[in-house]
């Protein structure tokens, strides 16, 4: 945050929380003070997102290894 003094970050608390704590802010000190006592999750908000059907979405890719072959 500090080398990025003009971007916002979004803070949200990191479990069970139903969007609820969530803050948009640019300096650690606008951290409400539950983030001191519970995880929170801060991270680069972008402003602009990519939408499908207008809707924000995520990409996940699960791998399935069988089997290693060390040779």
């Amino acid at each position: 945050m500090k080398n990025n003094e003009d971007q916002t970050f979004i803070a949200k608390p990191s479990k069970g929380k139903a969007g609820k704590g969530i803050r948009l802010l640019k300096k650690f000190s606008e951290l409400p003070k539950s983030a001191y006592e519970n995880e929170y999750l801060v991270q680069r908000y972008i402003e602009n997102p990519l939408l499908v059907n207008g809707k924000k979405f995520d990409v996940r890719l699960y791998v399935v290894i069988y089997g290693v072959d060390p040779v």
